[in-house]
């Protein structure tokens, strides 16, 4: 059994059941042996002690004898002390204090790791020297076995923990590969917001410039020139920032037509693009695309993936395409991207999902946004696969399953 408490439980109902006797705990020590604290209890009377503190006189006694401690035989010896120190009358008090008629200590390599107290036998009968023998094997075992459990479960913790750790780890590096992809538009999105924020101070200045006299047809075409290019700045700026999001603010899932993603992304890259030289071209029937999911992850793969496609034309040649594809084949959506890119050599296609792998230069890449794709994918239950040939170009296919197919994405990235 590796769970201590239910491994605890066992031992004490073992012990009721067996032996016949009235109530029975488990006192094990705390992180820094300062008390033996309760466990596990049958039958817990009104009063009784849930610690043993380390300044007891019972638990010296213990390490020192290394074998059970009978109550009747504590009493004998406090009534036949003299003395100041009076310690088996301490012993006696304390064990009252724990209702125990009988205390059995367990030990792992001479230390003292756990205590069973024993209360009386339902048949009134006495407990005899080898009831008391095998009580010091039952306790030694006891001690191992709970030993193991407890390492067993404190692995077990740290597990969860480091896993815990790791996920958020992934999530900052997802994070970062988003950040690193807003830096790399920043230059363009900039380029994109002056063209609107032009036409908004040619209106303004020529609105000022009219010097008081009022030509309303001219000022309601100027003002409306005005709003429609502080909509487009707005509806810049907001894509950028959606796009942007922590993991953690976006974690809904539901379902994402892909086919929607695929035009949001567009019009989020489309300039940016075009400053490239470089076209994407949507091939997908006018229909429902459906899968389960997180809109804001499967935005940031197709981003990815957009701007890799880019890279590679653009490390190429001067102008190039980008066709991108949407395909419902059972079950399953296949999104395929392929650019007429530079390609990728056969020696290296192996290693392109491996994190931080990159054939970028240095400052232009941190390797993760393949491997962090492939993660989100799989998150999504899904499967992403490469064709590529050097100097014609790759085809990056990515199969997810249709959301009328139940199924349930997995936590963390």
């Amino acid at each position: 059994i590796r769970n201590p408490r239910q491994l605890l439980n066992l031992i004490v109902d073992i012990l009721i059941k067996n032996v016949h006797i009235t109530h029975s705990a488990v006192y094990l020590p705390d992180a820094g042996y300062t008390q033996f604290i309760m466990r596990s209890c049958r039958n817990f009377k009104k009063g009784q002690a849930d610690s043993i503190s380390a300044k007891s006189k019972l638990l010296p006694w213990l390490e020192n004898n290394k074998k059970p401690l009978l109550h009747d035989e504590i009493s004998r010896k406090a009534q036949d002390e003299t003395g100041a120190e009076q310690a088996f009358k301490k012993i006696e008090e304390e064990m009252r204090l724990l209702n125990a008629v009988v205390v059995v200590p367990g030990f792992l390599e001479d230390k003292l790791v756990s205590i069973i107290t024993l209360g009386e036998k339902n048949s009134g009968r006495i407990y005899t020297a080898e009831d008391l023998n095998i009580f010091s094997i039952l306790a030694g075992q006891a001690a191992l076995a709970i030993e193991n459990a407890s390492l067993y479960d404190n692995i077990e913790r740290k597990v969860k923990e480091r896993t815990r750790e790791l996920v958020e780890v992934q999530k900052q590096l997802v994070q970062a590969e988003k950040l690193a992809t807003v830096g790399t538009l920043a230059g363009g999105v900039a380029h994109e917001i002056n063209n609107p924020l032009t036409a908004i101070l040619t209106s303004v200045q020529m609105l000022l410039a009219s010097g008081g006299k009022i030509d309303a047809e001219f000022d309601r075409e100027s003002l409306e020139l005005i709003e429609e290019a502080t909509k487009r700045c707005r509806t810049i700026v907001q894509k950028l920032m959606v796009y942007a999001r922590k993991p953690l603010e976006t974690s809904d899932i539901s379902n994402v037509d892909l086919l929607e993603v695929i035009k949001n992304v567009d019009s989020f890259l489309n300039y940016q693009l075009a400053q490239d030289n470089v076209k994407i071209s949507i091939n997908a029937p006018d229909d429902k695309y459906l899968v389960m999911g997180n809109r804001n992850e499967l935005e940031q793969v197709v981003t990815n993936m957009i701007l890799n496609a880019r890279d590679a034309i653009t490390q190429a040649k001067k102008l190039g395409q980008v066709n991108i594809s949407l395909l419902k084949d059972d079950g399953k959506i296949n999104l395929r991207i392929t650019d007429d890119g530079c390609g990728i050599p056969e020696n290296i296609l192996h290693k392109i999902f491996d994190p931080f792998f990159t054939t970028k230069d240095v400052g232009k890449g941190l390797g993760l946004g393949l491997s962090i794709c492939q993660s989100i994918i799989e998150k999504h239950n899904g499967s992403v696969s490469v064709q590529s040939e050097a100097n014609k170009g790759t085809t990056f296919t990515i199969e997810l399953p249709r959301s009328e197919i139940q199924v349930e994405v997995k936590s963390g990235v």
